[in-house]
């Protein structure tokens, strides 16, 4: 039987926030980190590599203070794509 802390119970109960993506200039980044991640290391299918998606998360942090997961980052790619 699995015994969990109160810190443990609380995490599993808190939601993920929402990403906002409203900042222009943190779409205007991400496309742009894309766009030279595609140019230097190609594509695995129709989307980045792995690790080229860690680049542009780290990319967004270090100049925006923008922290998403790589799905977030791909969704928000897949989408601004297809517009």
């Amino acid at each position: 039987m699995c015994v969990l802390g109160m810190d443990q119970v609380a995490n599993k109960k808190q939601k993920k926030s929402r990403t906002s993506w409203k900042d222009l200039d943190v779409n205007k980044s991400l496309l742009e980190a894309c766009i030279y991640e595609v140019t230097q290391n190609g594509r695995e299918g129709s989307s980045l590599k792995s690790l080229s998606w860690k680049k542009v998360g780290e990319t967004l942090k270090n100049n925006h203070n923008f922290e998403v997961d790589q799905r977030a980052l791909k969704n928000r790619y897949d989408y601004l794509k297809a517009k």
